[in-house]
């Protein structure tokens, strides 16, 4: 063998222990990595073109150990249930109350040759009416009292120093009305002015300019009972300044009145109104010498 062919054996030997070398050192768990073998000393060129030793393969190394899994936090205990609370007692329904008294409307009085009608009266416990009155109410109305700023006022004729009683008229009374008395009460100064009672049931207006004196003879069978001294009778306004008057006719269940000595005022806001089965009244202003 010449030596070309020699030198040629002996780079293949070489090569193919580098293989060998290679094929060993790439095995290994996965698990870990193997040292790698140190790679074996490379043959030399023998004389017959041996091939040299394959180093040593590497050892394979242990894998890691897993780190040991977390334990489990305990549950946490369900919160007892509140108990319901106790329903409460109805209240009790309280009573109805009674209803009320409706107060009866008064009527107006057209005036005398068609003047101006008086202002509606009030009836039935002095409620004031207006001019479209219930059938059938307790109303007492007049001509003889003249309209003046919205409101009824007495004339010259009806006051002081005249006293001339006005003429009235009413409908309307309680069925088991006995007798019927008259008054005039001044409510700015509180004062009666007189009193015109045991008017028997069957009258239903008193004519203009009563008679004066105790025992009048019209309405007959009546009596007068006035403040102001000299013969009893009708006592219109006849104060200095314009006060608010209350002609009122009171429906009595008695025929005959014992006033005894009882004072106007006595009268007309005691006895009358312990006597009365309904009244109707007439508002209106005054002065002496009449508006």
């Amino acid at each position: 063998m010449n030596r070309s062919t020699r030198g040629g054996l002996g780079i293949f030997g070489a090569l193919v222990g580098a293989l060998l070398i290679h094929g060993c050192s790439s095995g290994g768990s996965p698990a870990g990595s193997g040292t790698a073998g140190s790679s074996g000393t490379a043959g030399t060129a023998g004389n017959a073109g041996s091939t040299g030793a394959a180093g040593s393969a590497g050892s394979t190394a242990t894998a890691g150990t897993s780190g040991a899994a977390g334990t489990a936090g305990a549950a946490g205990s369900t919160g007892a249930a509140g108990s319901a609370g106790a329903t409460g007692a109805a209240g009790a329904t309280g009573a109805a109350g009674s209803a009320g008294a409706t107060g009866a409307a008064g009527s107006s009085a057209a005036g005398n040759g068609g003047s101006t009608g008086a202002a509606g009266s009030t009836s039935d416990g002095g409620s004031d009416a207006g001019a479209n009155a219930d059938a059938g109410a307790f109303t007492l109305t007049s001509p003889t009292f003249k309209m003046a700023d919205g409101g009824l006022v007495f004339p010259a004729s009806a006051s002081a120093p005249m006293n001339q009683s006005p003429e009235l008229h009413w409908t309307g009374a309680p069925a088991a009305t006995l007798s019927f008395a008259l008054t005039i009460y001044d409510s700015t100064a509180q004062n009666t002015h007189f009193v015109l009672y045991d008017i028997k049931p069957t009258e239903v207006m008193l004519m203009a300019n009563l008679p004066r004196g105790a025992m009048p003879t019209t309405p007959a069978g009546a009596s007068w009972k006035s403040a102001f001294g000299g013969t009893p009778g009708y006592e219109g306004p006849g104060g200095g300044g314009i006060n608010n008057y209350e002609i009122v006719l009171w429906a009595l269940k008695s025929g005959k009145l014992d006033i005894g000595t009882m004072t106007l005022n006595q009268i007309h806001t005691t006895l009358l109104p312990a006597q009365s089965l309904g009244s109707a009244k007439i508002l209106a202003k005054g002065t002496r010498n009449g508006l």
